[in-house]
């Protein structure tokens, strides 16, 4: 028995005795998870559709599907692609896709080449109905979040930051899309050219290359 005038050594002791339960709980956890870690599979659900037969594939409509059955069913959907002025130049990506700038060839195929899936100009609905084409919309396979890529390649021209880059800024914020999370973005201007570089920083940050 301990009396009050030891009221220093029993805030002690009876620290004492919770952080031994709490680190027998910390360790009865850490055991638990370890066992769990060793006979889970987090791709098990994914690799019963993958280990179908294409004719078996053909009959069943998958519950879960495998990361690449996902993305080639991302990537296949069918949309109308935005037209192109008369005369403007021909720039093509290694998948036959016409797009608008050098700079935007370059982004597809480093994207196509890494094996990470995306659309060029697919439409997107802002908060206030309007359609606009984003100019890469890219599946992340693993967590399969949808990005926007939007390139802006005159930031050195005033009338296209005003006209072009600003209002855009503005309706993805109204729409939710925010810079860093689900928008991200590349630049050049006269002064300051596209960088590879850059844009492998961007790629290797928010996806997973698959080749």
């Amino acid at each position: 028995y301990l009396g009050k005038e030891q009221a220093t050594l029993i805030k002690a002791l009876a620290q004492k005795h919770y952080d031994q339960d709490i680190l027998l709980k910390a360790k009865e956890q850490e055991s638990a998870i370890r066992k769990f870690l060793e006979s889970y599979d987090p791709f098990a659900l994914k690799d019963v559709y993958s280990s179908l037969s294409a004719e078996r594939k053909a009959l069943i409509e998958a519950e879960v599907l495998s990361d690449e059955e996902y993305a080639r069913r991302w990537e296949s959907v069918a949309y109308t692609p935005g037209t192109f002025n008369t005369g403007a130049a021909e720039y093509f990506t290694l998948k036959g896709e016409r797009v608008r700038s050098k700079t935007e060839k370059i982004i597809a195929d480093t994207l196509y080449n890494a094996g990470i899936p995306y659309r060029y100009e697919f439409p997107f609905r802002l908060a206030d109905g309007r359609i606009i084409r984003p100019d890469f919309t890219i599946l992340n396979i693993t967590t399969r979040e949808v990005f926007i890529l939007e390139h802006f390649g005159r930031m050195d021209d005033e009338t296209y930051i005003n006209n072009n880059f600003l209002p855009k800024m503005r309706s993805y914020a109204q729409s939710g899309i925010f810079p860093g999370e689900k928008l991200l973005m590349t630049f050049e201007s006269a002064y300051y050219p596209f960088s590879t570089k850059d844009l492998d920083i961007l790629i290797d940050k928010y996806f997973v290359r698959l080749s």
